[in-house]
C-alpha cells in the first residue's frame, strides 16, 4: 500500500487529507482518524502539524456522517437564534427596555459567531452550510425573554449535550471544539436571560431597564459579559482587549 510509505510524514492543517489514517498532533501527541478528501482541522496546539502514524484503507476510515449532520443542525439553530434575537432587540427598544435591547443584540452577535464557527467545520467535512431561516415570532419582551431562555436551556441540556457526546465518540476534534465553545456561551446566555426576567418582573415600571447598556462579546467564541474583569476570555483564552462592545 503506497500510503504506508507516508507513515511518519507531517501535514499542515487546513490542507486536503491525501491519505486516510490515524494522525497525531506533533506537539501534544493526541490522536484522531482523518479520511481522505476532507481537510485537516487546525490542531489546538499552536503551530502544530499532523503526523500520520497508521495508514488505513479508505473503506475503514470514518465518514463522520453523524457529526456533519449535527454540525448542520447546530448551524441552522444558531443562524435562526441570531435572527430571532435581533428581532427581539427591536421589540425591546420599542417597548422602552433599552437595556434588554442591548442584551438581545449582544446575544444575537454571539449566535452569529457560533454559526460562523460551525460553518468552518462543516466545510472541513465537505458540507455546505444552509441557514434555513424561519421568520421569528415576536411577542412582548417578557414573552421573548422566556422564549430565549427556553431555547438556551434546550441547547445546553439537549442539543449540544448530545452533539458533544457524539463528537467525543467519533473523535473529530474541531467538531468537539466548536460545540464545547458554544455550550459554555449558551450557559452564560441562559443566566443573563434568567436574570433579565427576574429584573423585569421586579421593575414593572421599566425604570431600571430604560437606559441602554453595553455588553461585551468575544469575537472568537461569543462569550458574553456585562463587565470585563479578566485579561483573557474565560471560555477560549482570547485576549480580553479584543472583545467587541455591543450597545
Amino acid at each position: 500500500m503506497a500510503e504506508a510509505t507516508m507513515v511518519g510524514k507531517t501535514f499542515v492543517p487546513k490542507k486536503v487529507v491525501s491519505f486516510s489514517g490515524i494522525y497525531e498532533c506533533t506537539l501534544c501527541s493526541q490522536r484522531f482518524t482523518f479520511t481522505k478528501g476532507l481537510r485537516f482541522p487546525p490542531s489546538h496546539c499552536l503551530n502544530a502539524k499532523w503526523r500520520l502514524v497508521v495508514a488505513l484503507p479508505d473503506a475503514e476510515a470514518p465518514k463522520f456522517e453523524e457529526t456533519l449532520k449535527n454540525l448542520l443542525a447546530a448551524y441552522v439553530g444558531e443562524s435562526n437564534a441570531y435572527v430571532r434575537y435581533a428581532a427581539f432587540a427591536g421589540k425591546a427598544d420599542e417597548e422602552g427596555y433599552l437595556k434588554l435591547g442591548s442584551l438581545f443584540r449582544a446575544t444575537s452577535r454571539a449566535e452569529q459567531i457560533h454559526a460562523s464557527n460551525h460553518a468552518e467545520v462543516i466545510q472541513v467535512l465537505g458540507g455546505m452550510p444552509d441557514p434555513k431561516i424561519i421568520p421569528p415570532e415576536v411577542m412582548t419582551t417578557e414573552d421573548n425573554l422566556e422564549v430565549a431562555l427556553s431555547g438556551e436551556n434546550y441547547e445546553v441540556n439537549t442539543m449540544y449535550a448530545d452533539f458533544i457526546k457524539e463528537a467525543e465518540e467519533s473523535k473529530f476534534p474541531d467538531a468537539l471544539h466548536t460545540f464545547n465553545l458554544a455550550i459554555e456561551v449558551e450557559k452564560k446566555h441562559a443566566r443573563l436571560f434568567s436574570a433579565a426576567i427576574v429584573q423585569l418582573r421586579l421593575d414593572r415600571s421599566g425604570e431600571k431597564l430604560s437606559a441602554k447598556a453595553s455588553y461585551y462579546v468575544c469575537p472568537k467564541c461569543g462569550y458574553t459579559v456585562e463587565h470585563i474583569t479578566f485579561d483573557e476570555c474565560p471560555n477560549c483564552g482570547s485576549w480580553a482587549k479584543r472583545y467587541q462592545t455591543v450597545d
